[in-house]
C-alpha cells in the first residue's frame, strides 16, 4: 500500500491550489538547504526548518489543501500531519525537480533546559532501578514452584506488566534518539503495560474481596482463566482503539524528544489511558476498603485464630498496594492535566515522576521481603546457584493454609456462634 501512494505520488507530483507560499523569490530551486541563486530563504517565522518530500528519508507525500493547509502523509508508516500556510514554503529539488516541502519544526525545550535534563537522566536511571526489582520479583515467582497458586500467577502477570512498562520508559529516549521511527511501537507497548499493570492490580484486588467475602459462586469458575481473560483483554481492547484513533488523525510536528509519547489529544488521552486507570482504581480501593471492614472491625478483634490473622494478612499486603500504585498513579493523571501551567508545578511533577518510577522497589518490599511465605520458599529450594539464610526457614508463614478455614471463622462470627 505504502509502495502505491509513492508511485501515484510520483506521477501526479505535488497537488496545490493556486497560492502558495514559494520557498525561494526567483527561481525555485533548492541546493543543498540554500536557493539556487543565492537568494534568502522565505521567512518562516519557527526555530528550526526540515525538508519532507518524496525522495527524503523518510518519504512523504505531500498535498495542498483548499485553505492552503500542507497534509503531509508517512509513506512508512501510518497517520498524517497539517501545517499550517504560515508554517510551510514549497520548492524544487535541482536533481530532479520534485516538489518539496520546508516545513516548520518545533524544537522540544527540554533538551534547552538543563534542569529538566537533569530530571531526564534521573527518570532513566529510576527505570532501570525499578526494572532491576520487577524482574527480580518475576523471577523469583517464576522459578519457586510454590509460590505458582492462583494468587502467585496474577502477581507474576502484574509485576510482567510492570516491568515492560518500565523498560519502555527506559528504550524509549534512547530509541528516539538513534531512530525517531519505533517511537509509536515503544509508546503502545508502554501503553499496554501500564493499562495492564493496573487492571492486574484491581484483579489482585478482586482476589483479595473473592476469598474473604466468599461469594457463593467461588467453586464454579476457573479463576486463573477468567482472571487472564480480564487481565489483558481490557488492556488490548482500549489500546486497539486508540490505534485506530492514531491512525486517522493529524499529529504534530517537533524535533528533540526525549520521550516516545504518543499524540492523541488531551481529551482521547484521558479516555483511553487515564480515565481507565483512574476507573480501575476507584474499583480496586473500593474492595479493598469492603475487605479490610470485613477483617477489622466486622469479625472480633481479639480473635487471633489463624485463618484470621491470614486475611488480614492478605488486607495489608493489598492495602499497601494499592496505596502505593493508586497514589502514583493518580499524582500522574494530576501532572498530565496541569501540566505547562507554570514552570515550577512542571519542575515538582517531574520529581513526582521519578518518585513514581521507584515503584519497582516498593514492589519488590511488598511481594518479597515483607511476605514470609516467599523468603522460606527461597531458603528451602534456593534459587539457580543462589543460597539463602536457613533461619528464614524458621520464619512463621501466616499465609499458610489452617485446619479451620477462612469460611468457618467468618460463618461464625457473622452469626455470634
Amino acid at each position: 500500500m505504502h509502495i502505491i501512494l509513492l508511485f501515484l505520488f510520483l506521477c501526479n507530483n505535488l497537488r496545490y491550489s493556486n497560492a502558495f507560499t514559494k520557498c525561494c523569490q526567483e527561481n525555485n530551486i533548492i541546493v543543498n538547504g540554500s536557493c539556487w541563486d543565492g537568494s534568502n530563504l522565505t521567512s518562516l517565522s519557527c526555530e528550526d526548518l526540515k525538508l519532507m518530500g518524496p525522495n527524503q528519508k523518510p518519504p512523504r507525500i505531500l498535498e495542498i489543501n483548499n485553505d492552503d493547509t500542507l497534509l503531509i502523509t508517512d509513506v512508512e508508516e501510518s497517520g498524517y500531519y497539517q501545517v499550517d500556510s504560515d508554517k510551510y514554503c514549497i520548492t524544487k529539488e535541482e536533481e530532479n525537480g520534485t516538489d518539496v516541502a520546508l516545513v516548520c519544526i518545533e524544537k522540544n525545550k527540554t533538551l534547552t533546559e538543563p534542569v529538566l535534563v537533569v530530571f531526564y537522566y534521573l527518570k532513566v536511571v529510576c527505570s532501570l532501578v525499578s526494572v532491576v526489582f520487577t524482574l527480580s520479583v518475576f523471577i523469583i515467582y517464576v522459578f519457586t514452584p510454590t509460590l505458582q497458586d492462583v494468587e502467585g500467577i496474577c502477581i507474576i502477570n502484574f509485576v510482567a506488566s510492570l516491568s515492560v512498562a518500565f523498560m519502555m520508559i527506559l528504550l524509549g529516549p534512547l530509541i528516539s534518539f538513534i531512530n525517531p521511527y519505533p517511537c509509536d511501537t515503544i509508546s503502545f507497548i508502554f501503553y499496554t503495560g501500564t493499562l495492564s499493570t493496573i487492571n492486574w492490580m484491581s484483579v489482585l484486588s478482586f482476589h483479595s474481596w473473592r476469598i474473604t467475602i466468599r461469594p457463593i459462586f467461588q467453586t464454579q469458575m476457573k479463576w486463573t482463566v477468567l482472571y487472564c481473560c480480564y487481565g489483558y483483554g481490557i488492556p488490548l481492547l482500549l489500546v486497539t482503539t486508540a490505534l485506530i484513533v492514531h491512525h486517522t488523525q493529524t499529529r504534530d510536528l517537533t524535533t528533540g524528544e526525549t520521550q516516545c509519547l504518543v499524540e492523541m489529544g488531551n481529551l482521547l488521552i484521558f479516555v483511553y489511558f487515564y480515565g481507565p486507570i483512574l476507573m480501575m482504581i476507584f474499583i480496586s480501593v473500593v474492595l479493598q476498603i469492603w475487605v479490610a471492614k470485613k477483617v477489622w472491625m466486622d469479625i472480633d478483634k481479639r480473635d487471633d485464630s489463624h485463618s484470621v490473622v491470614r486475611l488480614r494478612k492478605k488486607s495489608l499486603m493489598y492495602g499497601h498496594l494499592v496505596l502505593v500504585i493508586g497514589t502514583s498513579y493518580i499524582l500522574d493523571t494530576i501532572s498530565y492535566a496541569t501540566m505547562l501551567i507554570n514552570d515550577y508545578l512542571d519542575y515538582f511533577w517531574h520529581l513526582s515522576d521519578c518518585r513514581t518510577l521507584l515503584l519497582g522497589g516498593v514492589i519488590f518490599f511488598i511481594f518479597v521481603v515483607f511476605r514470609n511465605k516467599v523468603l522460606k520458599a527461597l531458603s528451602k529450594k534456593g534459587l539457580f546457584c543462589l543460597k539463602f539464610p536457613k533461619k528464614w526457614e524458621k520464619l512463621i508463614d501466616e499465609e499458610s493454609e489452617h485446619i479451620e478455614t477462612e469460611e468457618a471463622v467468618l460463618t461464625r462470627d457473622s452469626t455470634g456462634l
